[in-house]
């Protein structure tokens, strides 16, 4: 069922991105047939390329599908899915200092879905005051490393915590 969904998602951003560049395309053959000033044409017809090009690399993050962009050095892991029939992992990311969350696909790879998964496992043994970490180690740009991280826990923060006075 999930990936009819997925198929069916595709076909319609596929749709979108096909009728925007259409209208890019058909504006601009309307006004290279129908305008007789040259200084239109020179002026109109990068604005319409530049459009077009934007429209490219940036439709499926307006329509809210998940980036393939590179994650951010730091953030915290809010949920992952694992779509293995579409060899795909998806990870829900907030950065530091950001309250908006933000999607993002990644290869599918066993070994980090097994991490992810006992991570997962292993913050909700612990409760609330731990959250998953990823960050990308200094030494090798191109790989991420999980871990747990826990927050302190205050006294004063907990529910049954007399007032201070």
């Amino acid at each position: 069922m999930e990936l009819d969904f997925m198929k069916h998602m595709v076909m319609e951003l596929d749709l979108v991105l096909f009728t925007m560049i259409f209208f890019v395309v058909l504006c601009l053959g309307t006004m290279i047939t129908l305008l007789k000033r040259k200084a239109w044409l020179f002026a109109f017809i990068p604005i319409a390329l530049v459009i077009a090009i934007s429209i490219i690399y940036t439709y499926t993050d307006l329509l809210g599908t998940p980036t393939k962009k590179a994650l951010p050095d730091e953030f915290f892991l809010i949920h992952h899915h694992v779509a293995e029939e579409l060899d795909s992992i998806y990870l829900w990311v907030v950065v530091d200092g950001d309250n908006i969350p933000v999607s993002y696909q990644l290869p599918y790879e066993q070994e980090l879905q097994e991490k992810l998964d006992g991570l997962k496992e292993q913050a909700a043994e612990d409760g609330s005051a731990a959250i998953i970490r990823g960050h990308k180690p200094k030494e090798n740009e191109d790989s991420l490393d999980f871990e747990l991280y826990y927050f302190i826990q205050q006294k004063y923060l907990r529910k049954d915590a007399n007032p201070v006075q």
